[in-house]
């Protein structure tokens, strides 16, 4: 980088142009899958509570209703998954304690 007679450098890096690379939906769908997770320890929401949640929420996000059916169907494999990644998180955690 220099030679033995500089002394240290600052570098100043413009990070203000900087943008995420998840797509609008990658996010809208993380969040709604955080969401349904934490609903399903809720005995007191129903599944037709969830559907016209998700109905409206579709609505809201300017994509049709009557899509909520196949959503439904990947949501609930995706709550699956983040379930049981959660239990391992906790597990592991656990376990390091009990050493």
């Amino acid at each position: 980088m220099g030679g033995k007679d500089e002394g240290p450098r600052v570098l100043l890096v413009d990070l203000d142009g900087l943008t995420r690379r998840f797509s609008a939906e990658k996010g809208r769908r993380q969040r709604l899958v955080r969401l349904a997770a934490s609903l399903a320890e809720y005995h007191t929401v129903s599944a037709s509570d969830r559907a016209r949640f998700l109905k409206r929420y579709r609505h809201q996000a300017g994509l049709h209703p009557s899509g909520w059916r196949a959503e439904w169907r990947k949501l609930a494999s995706s709550v699956a998954a983040y379930n049981r990644r959660a239990k391992a998180r906790k597990r592991g955690k656990i376990d390091g304690y009990m050493d």
